[in-house]
C-alpha cells in the first residue's frame, strides 16, 4: 500500500526498515503516520503493475474503456479496492452516455467528443498513478505485461467495428413525422425531407397509430433511393409492389419535380433485401 512521506510529501512505498525510498528518511519515527500499516503494503509490492502510459496509448488509438479495465485493475493491485469498483462502473456507464449523446448530434461532432474522451481519459488515468507506479518500481516492484491489454483492446475495437458495418446503412440524421422515421443522408436537403415527409402523411404512409416504420431517403447521380423497412412476410407481395410503386410516382410527380425514385425494401438496418421499383 502506498502512503504519503511527511518529510517529501511524496506518494511512496515504505522500505523494508521504514523509511521513504525517495527522501532517505532514517527512523521510523518520520513516517509514523504510515508505520503501523507498513506491514501489510509488502503484499502489493509483490503484485506486478501495468505502466501508466500505456492507459493513454490505449486510450487513444483503440478506447478510454479496455485502458479503465486496466486502470482499475491496477487499483486493485495497490489496494484500492473501492476505486476499482467506482471505475469498473463509472467507465461503461460514461460510453453508454457519450453513445447515447452522439444519436442526438452531427456525426463529425460525435467523432470529435469520442476522440476527446479517450485522450482526456487516458491522461486523467496515466497521471493519476504514475507517481504510484514510479515509487512501486523504485520499491523493487514488477511491471506487468501488455499482451493481455492489448489483446483484450482488439477485440473490444472488434466488437465496434461489427457493430458499425451491421448498422452502416443507417444514416445519423432522421426526421419525425407523426410518430415515423425518416432517415436522410447527405446526399439530400433538409428541405427535401421536410416536403417527402409531409407528403407521406398527407398520404397516411405516415400515422399516428403507435406504431414507428422507418423510411431512408437518398439520393445518386440521376435518381432518389427511397429505402422502406418491410416486415419480411410482405417481401415478395404484390400488394405490397404496388403500394410501393404508387409510392414512388407520388414522390416523383408531386414533390421530386418528376425525378426518378428507387424503392428498396430492406431489414430494420436498412440492408436491401429486394429492389420493388427501379
Amino acid at each position: 500500500m502506498a502512503y504519503n512521506c511527511p518529510k517529501c510529501n511524496e506518494i511512496m512505498y515504505p522500505k523494508e526498515d521504514g523509511t521513504c525510498p525517495l527522501c532517505g528518511a532514517q527512523t521510523k519515527e518520520e513516517v509514523a503516520v504510515q508505520i503501523e500499516e507498513t506491514t501489510a503494503s509488502y503484499q502489493y509490492r509483490n503484485k506486478k503493475l501495468w505502466n501508466p502510459t500505456g492507459f493513454l496509448l490505449i486510450s487513444v488509438f483503440f478506447s478510454f474503456i479496455p485502458a479503465a479495465i486496466v486502470y482499475a485493475l491496477n487499483c486493485g493491485r495497490l489496494g484500492l479496492k473501492k476505486k476499482k469498483i467506482i471505475v469498473l462502473i463509472a467507465a461503461p456507464l460514461s460510453f453508454a452516455v457519450a453513445i447515447t449523446i452522439s444519436t442526438f448530434i452531427n456525426i463529425n461532432f460525435t467523432n470529435i467528443i469520442f476522440y476527446a474522451l479517450n485522450i482526456g481519459a487516458g491522461m486523467y488515468m496515466r497521471n493519476d498513478q504514475r507517481t504510484l507506479f514510479n515509487n512501486h518500481i523504485s520499491s523493487g516492484g514488477k511491471k506487468a505485461s501488455y499482451v493481455l491489454p492489448i489483446v483484450g483492446s482488439l477485440v473490444f475495437v472488434g466488437i465496434l467495428l461489427g457493430a458499425m458495418i451491421y448498422s452502416y446503412n443507417i444514416p445519423a440524421t432522421h426526421m419525425a413525422f407523426a410518430g415515423d422515421d425518416l432517415y436522410y443522408t447527405d446526399n439530400v436537403s433538409r428541405d427535401e425531407v421536410i416536403k417527402m415527409g409531409n407528403y407521406l402523411v398527407s398520404k397516411g404512409v405516415f400515422i399516428e397509430d403507435g406504431k414507428t416504420i422507418s423510411f431512408k431517403i437518398d439520393k445518386s447521380v440521376n435518381k432518389y433511393i427511397l429505402s422502406m423497412v418491410i416486415n419480411k412476410d410482405y417481401i415478395n407481395s404484390p400488394e405490397t409492389d404496388q403500394y410501393a410503386k404508387e409510392i414512388s410516382q407520388g414522390l416523383s410527380v408531386d414533390v421530386l419535380n418528376n425525378s426518378s425514385v428507387e424503392v428498396d425494401f430492406c431489414n430494420n438496418v436498412f440492408k436491401v433485401i429486394r429492389v420493388a421499383v427501379e
